[in-house]
């Protein structure tokens, strides 16, 4: 076995054994690489992550409208459409219909402008191709954790509100 990849799976197994509170959650994968969505799969699924690869941005948004994801992980230079052009249509989207799902750009064109526009755009995160897979998951189980952090808040601000209002 080649020692890089040997490396790569040491890794990987070190990186999945933390303790993490991500059991259950779905990822939207997004990359017109196969092998990309393929390596992320490889990655979260022993997390017990569920996730849901797609290889444009169309098929996505179908998946984003029927039901959406805990966390979008989406490469940002795709054909058609880019990762940019799915995170704005997210973001315009109502909260209650996915707008502020957590979002990590992957790339390969790692450039102060690139970073910059991902940012802007909506992404949380962003992350250089080719990945490190400590680097991954530390990102998708910090952003899953303010997420449902977020969630917990609302909803106990909502319970607070109800306890004033009677």
């Amino acid at each position: 076995m080649d020692t890089r990849l040997n490396a790569r799976l040491n890794e990987l197994y070190i990186a999945t054994q933390q303790d993490t509170n991500v059991q259950g959650k779905r990822v939207l994968a997004v990359d017109d690489d196969v092998a990309t969505l393929r390596l992320l799969l490889l990655v979260l699924n022993p997390m017990g992550i569920t996730v849901i690869p797609c290889q444009s941005v169309s098929q996505a948004m179908l998946v984003i409208t029927e039901n959406p994801p805990d966390l979008l992980i989406s490469d940002i230079r795709m054909p058609r459409q880019s990762g940019h052009d799915l995170i704005r249509w997210v973001r315009s989207r109502p909260v209650s219909k996915g707008g502020m799902i957590p979002a990590i750009a992957l790339s390969a064109d790692v450039t102060i402008e690139n970073i910059q526009k991902s940012m802007d755009t909506g992404f949380q995160q962003f992350l250089c191709k080719p990945f490190r897979f400590h680097h991954l998951i530390r990102e998708v189980d910090r952003l899953l954790d303010q997420s449902s952090s977020q969630v917990r808040l609302s909803h106990n601000c909502a319970l607070q509100l109800s306890h004033e209002v009677h």
